[in-house]
């Protein structure tokens, strides 16, 4: 019997060691097929096993959906999601073309009456987004740079610094990974993150690497640098976003509760960052539904808010040269928002987003010879070698042809370059960085 279990010991370590060192096959065509009701019907999160690793099978078969979904709320849904997935491969520029799409679908409309009660009514737009106004640049608007105006405040001018994004158009998250150096010695000490999960705050806080599982749009590699800097500053990362919880007028109430729970209630002097999607920050009620903003106000803490989703890369004039801070000297932007930042658009240089680079990031090549065993379109994830897998890559590409491979944005270090098929196989190589 020893005997017996010795040979079947040896033969299991045999298999591991086989099944370790089998070459992918990445020539063979997949069998997998997609029901297309319960494709389109899909979330982000649905794309992604354990909330970690993208089935990027499923992404293409998705993508490839176009045609499919009828024009309305649920062509609207599609490209809602696809812009966020879009972002996730480094698709910065076609993010955006397909937000824009989603906007100009019909959706549902919030419409309240004088009582705050909501009632929903359909929507038509007639453009997906607003022309850059003359007026801004009238008397009736101050405005200064970005970097001055942080600089400028006054340790003690406000506890809470708020800004806004859209979730799929990354070059927001450059904004803030850019002022949080300067803010630290503001004195700002909690980063408020509407991207963490609320109850993985202290898994977070634990590790100096972003996690991919700790949030939805952890994922995306500048959000994932966004915590990185907070954590080398020592900032105390907070998840607060009680998503699923109710209604809207619920998420917001039980979100709001959550922030002053984990800052203010066990530290008084708590100045906090908080970075949240579009209306979230508002300090503006929008009938029953009151946003963060309004909540801080209305229980005596004035936040600073900043909206910077209004004119964004396709409706901003070439005379923005810098992030600029624009400030209604009458009333409120939209009657929401203290200031209105307006960034550059955005130029290009080696293939990437020039914004990258103003990251302290610079274009690695990836060796051709090491793109042989696959064929487009195909990913190139570029982890760290002292984070974990579970980390978020440093860099994530999508190659559709192999005559026109973008760059990797790095810094300078070891990684492990993980590539991944359009079947979901993967095989890696080490890569140094000087």
């Amino acid at each position: 019997m020893l005997i017996t279990l010795r040979n079947i010991t040896y033969l299991l370590i045999l298999l591991s060691i086989s099944a370790c060192n089998k070459k992918i096959d990445l020539s063979k065509k997949s069998t997998r097929t997609f029901d297309t009701k319960t494709l389109l019907a899909s979330k982000y999160q649905d794309f992604f096993e354990n909330q970690s690793e993208l089935d990027y099978e499923k992404l293409l078969a998705f993508r490839n959906a176009e045609s499919e979904p009828k024009e309305g709320l649920q062509k609207r849904h599609f490209y809602d999601i696809l812009s966020l997935l879009e972002s996730y491969l480094g698709n910065y520029s076609e993010a955006i073309k397909i937000y824009d799409k989603a906007r100009l679908q019909p959706t549902d409309m919030m419409v309240f009456d004088s009582l705050g009660n909501m009632t929903k009514s359909i929507f038509y737009p007639k453009a997906a987004y607003s022309n850059f106004p003359d007026s801004l640049f009238s008397k009736k608007y101050d405005r200064t740079f970005l970097k001055a105006f942080v600089q400028n405040l006054k340790k003690d001018e406000a506890k809470v610094f708020a800004i806004n994004e859209l979730h799929p158009i990354a070059y927001f998250r450059k904004t803030v990974y850019d002022l949080l150096p300067i803010l630290k010695t503001k004195g700002y000490k909690y980063l408020a993150l509407e991207s963490l999960f609320f109850d993985k705050q202290a898994q977070q806080n634990i590790h100096s690497e972003p996690r991919k599982a700790l949030g939805f749009y952890n994922h995306e590699v500048t959000l994932g640098d966004i915590i990185r800097r907070a954590k080398s500053l020592d900032f105390e990362l907070i998840s607060y976003d009680a998503q699923g919880t109710g209604s809207q007028v619920t998420r917001e109430e039980l979100s709001y509760k959550n922030i002053i729970d984990r800052t203010l209630a066990k530290d008084p002097s708590a100045k906090i960052i908080l970075f949240a999607g579009a209306s979230h920050v508002s300090e503006g009620k929008i009938g029953r539904i009151k946003n963060l903003g309004y909540q801080f106000k209305e229980n005596g803490i004035d936040p600073l808010t900043i909206t910077q989703t209004k004119y964004y890369e396709r409706n901003v004039p070439e005379t923005i040269k810098e992030p600029t801070i624009f400030r209604n000297t009458t009333s409120m932007i939209d009657g929401r928002f203290d200031y209105l930042l307006v960034l550059p658009k955005t130029t290009y240089s080696n293939k990437r987003p020039s914004w990258l680079w103003e990251m302290g990031r610079k274009p690695i090549k990836v060796d051709a010879r090491q793109l042989k065993k696959v064929s487009p379109p195909f990913i190139i994830e570029a982890y760290r070698k002292n984070e974990s897998h579970n980390a978020v890559p440093f860099d994530r590409i999508e190659v559709s042809t192999k005559s026109e491979v973008p760059p990797l944005a790095l810094k300078n270090g070891k990684y492990r370059i993980n590539v991944i098929s359009s079947k979901n196989e993967r095989y890696t190589f080490q890569l140094n960085v000087k």
